[in-house]
């Protein structure tokens, strides 16, 4: 089995509980993943809400290194087959300034969540009134990200600005761990006409297997795959798991459980072609080249 997993927020969990990638008790840890032969794992960097201006950047410069040091230590230990992604939560990361996008490239993040709940230099997020969507900032931004090949994520904005990202994306961009709001009307799942924009400018969705967004454990993951299947998406859905940044059903809560969740859709009447595309091949293709 394959896995390429869109998001997680287990580094902002190790850093700020002084735990390991290695083997610290969270939801991943390279111990746990050892079993599948092909792990790629986007590790993101969360900025909350709270951190504005040159705090937030410095709070995700400090996760950068410890990240870092982190990876170092896992590929000291041998193990060979993770391959970790950096991506950030919040771009309020940037700090207002166009050219940190080019830093932090520089520095290995590979995709960037335009916004958490609230507003940033960039736009607005799930929280905020959905009249106001991205900012003028936010508009360059998007276009610096896909000039410098750093993949938008418009998980966490809200409506407007999705309507916004959509007008000035020329790149498909993905929605990196968002459920299906026709299944369970949370307020940072997509909408039927989100999924199928997604779809239509060949984005990507990332199932979440947070249990507020699809409603418990791999019954309703089947659900909200076979929900984005309907529209179209078989070359557009994979997953966006949020561990260590959510309450997960037992059946999901750790890496260690992809394995029979693999199998469950596996022997479902999704079958085993699909289910290795939505696990692995979809997200390998999307991120072809960039990391």
């Amino acid at each position: 089995m394959n896995f390429f997993d869109l998001h997680c927020d287990t580094v902002t969990t190790a850093y700020e509980q002084k735990k390991s990638l290695l083997s610290g008790e969270m939801h991943i840890n390279s111990e746990k993943g050892r079993y599948i032969d092909a792990y790629k794992q986007c590790f993101a960097l969360w900025i909350d809400d709270k951190f504005k201006g040159k705090a937030a950047f410095s709070f995700c410069e400090s996760m950068i290194f410890f990240y870092e040091n982190e990876v170092a230590g896992i590929k000291k230990n041998g193990i060979t087959n993770l391959t970790p992604v950096l991506t950030v939560e919040n771009a309020s990361a940037l700090m207002g300034d166009i050219d940190n996008i080019s830093y932090f490239k520089s520095r290995g993040v590979r995709m960037i969540t335009l916004t958490w709940n609230g507003e940033n230099e960039l736009g607005c997020g799930a929280d905020s009134n959905d009249s106001h969507g991205l900012k003028p900032f936010g508009k360059r931004a998007v276009q610096k990200m896909e000039k410098e090949g750093v993949i938008v994520d418009v998980s966490h904005l809200n409506e407007q600005g999705f309507r916004d990202v959509a007008c000035v994306a020329s790149e498909p961009f993905v929605a990196s761990h968002s459920g299906c709001f026709s299944l369970v009307p949370h307020k940072r799942n997509l909408k039927d006409w989100q999924i199928k924009e997604i779809i239509s400018a060949g984005g990507l969705i990332g199932i979440p297997l947070c249990k507020n967004f699809i409603g418990g454990g791999k019954e309703k993951v089947y659900e909200q795959l076979c929900h984005i299947l309907s529209s179209g998406g078989e070359n557009n859905v994979a997953f966006g798991s949020d561990f260590d940044g959510c309450d997960i059903h037992s059946e999901l809560s750790g890496i260690e459980k992809m394995g029979e969740l693999y199998s469950f859709l596996c022997e479902s009447d999704i079958g085993r072609e699909i289910t290795d595309k939505v696990f692995y091949l979809n997200a390998e293709k999307f991120f072809h080249g960039k990391y």
